[in-house]
């Protein structure tokens, strides 16, 4: 990436991004407890705000970049940037990083989360 392209994305919240991950672990079974973070964005910000730029869209001045992935530097259409970037209107707010979908919920137990 050569510092005379633009920054994709910008702006301190894209610069901030959470970007920890999470790993559910079932001590009692011995087994991941999967966390599901598909589809955690709202549906209009994964359909209308986010998308990566598209190869056709790269100026041509641009040394050797040929994908998106030469010049952004993150995945704009990853679901934890979308959540990340959705501010919030209060100070007081959570972000989804992923639901624990079982028929069951969450069995009761001894846990270890590996962040």
């Amino acid at each position: 990436m050569n510092d005379d392209w633009p920054a994709i994305p910008c702006g301190l919240i894209a610069k901030s991004v959470f970007n920890d991950r999470f790993e559910l672990w079932n001590v009692d079974e011995n087994k991941n407890q999967p966390i599901d973070d598909s589809d955690i964005a709202w549906d209009s910000d994964v359909e209308y705000l986010f998308k990566n730029v598209e190869d056709s869209e790269i100026p041509s001045d641009l040394d050797n970049a040929k994908t998106w992935k030469d010049i952004q530097w993150l995945d704009m259409e990853d679901q934890h940037f979308i959540v990340w970037m959705r501010t919030a209107g209060l100070p007081d707010f959570r972000k989804l990083w992923g639901k624990i979908d079982s028929e069951d919920g969450l069995k009761a137990g001894k846990y270890q989360l590996k962040v």
